[in-house]
């Protein structure tokens, strides 16, 4: 029997139906996410991979029992394509493309989604799977040319240890997009409250890399960050920040020893200033 959860209200978790509208999602988003872009500096050239290796990514959280991938919909708007990139607009699919039957309901489709990775061993494991997620995979090749192998180098030696040795035992929302032509109408809001609500109910910690973007979003809803990770050809506006959140680390030995047990070229820098502590 599954555990109850807080009110979805207008969300709902995602299917394998929603993936190639999740994806455009994503990839008309993450234009802003400087994290996903230092990851992906090609995108821009090779938009189509960059789509195709969103669907990939949404396939394999969909279907994969520790994580929960919720949407949040809005009424379509006709001229969504104008607030993207050039090269995504060149490549944008067409809307039967984007929503196979019988995914669009009344004029909705999907503005909004969040993936959240649960913590270890809960007990909501496969709870967020809809029926035949596990059995249907994609056939898809992808060539991935929007990535830069030296840039996941780069990840791999500096982020991946400091985000590891907190991880551990946490939730991480690894995902959170609004497409630009619904941005500002409370669907990010929504979704992360959500997510928060889920925490305090489960009394789990919920873990969130991002750059500065994400920022004020982040302390206004009681998020903290007591971890920043600056990557080489970042900018120092473009920093990647380890948040917490519902219960969030803030004891300062703790950040600390992670902080002597990362790469020493890293420069990571120990915060304790944002937000309040959520008991």
């Amino acid at each position: 029997m599954a555990l109850p959860m807080p009110d979805l209200g207008r969300l709902r978790v995602a299917n394998l139906a929603d993936v190639p509208r999740i994806a455009l999602v994503a990839a008309a988003a993450s234009r802003k996410d400087y994290y996903h872009e230092y990851m992906h500096p090609h995108m821009e050239v090779h938009p189509a991979d960059h789509l195709a290796g969103w669907r990939q990514t949404i396939t394999s959280r969909v279907q994969n029992p520790n994580y929960v991938v919720l949407v949040a919909e809005d009424q379509f708007d006709g001229e969504e394509a104008s607030k993207v990139t050039p090269a995504l607009r060149a490549v944008y699919p067409s809307k039967n493309e984007q929503f196979p039957t019988p995914v669009t309901q009344a004029g909705k489709v999907v503005v909004a989604f969040a993936t959240l990775c649960l913590a270890p061993g809960s007990p909501r494991y496969g709870q967020f799977n809809l029926d035949g997620n596990t059995s249907r995979g994609t056939t898809e090749v992808l060539q991935n040319r929007a990535r830069d192998p030296s840039s996941d180098e780069v990840i791999n030696r500096l982020l991946v240890p400091a985000v590891m040795a907190h991880i551990r035992g946490h939730a991480h929302l690894d995902g959170l997009y609004t497409h630009p032509e619904y941005a500002r109408r409370g669907h990010g809001t929504e979704l992360l409250r959500w997510v928060v609500a889920l925490a305090m109910s489960d009394s789990f910690t919920v873990m969130v890399v991002a750059s500065q973007t994400g920022r004020v979003f982040l302390q206004m809803r009681r998020f903290r960050f007591p971890l920043r990770v600056a990557l080489p050809g970042f900018r120092p506006s473009k920093l990647c920040l380890v948040w917490f959140g519902a219960g969030g680390i803030s004891e300062g030995n703790t950040v600390r020893h992670i902080v002597r047990n990362v790469d020493d070229a890293t420069p990571l820098d120990f915060y304790n200033v944002y937000g309040e502590r959520i008991p």
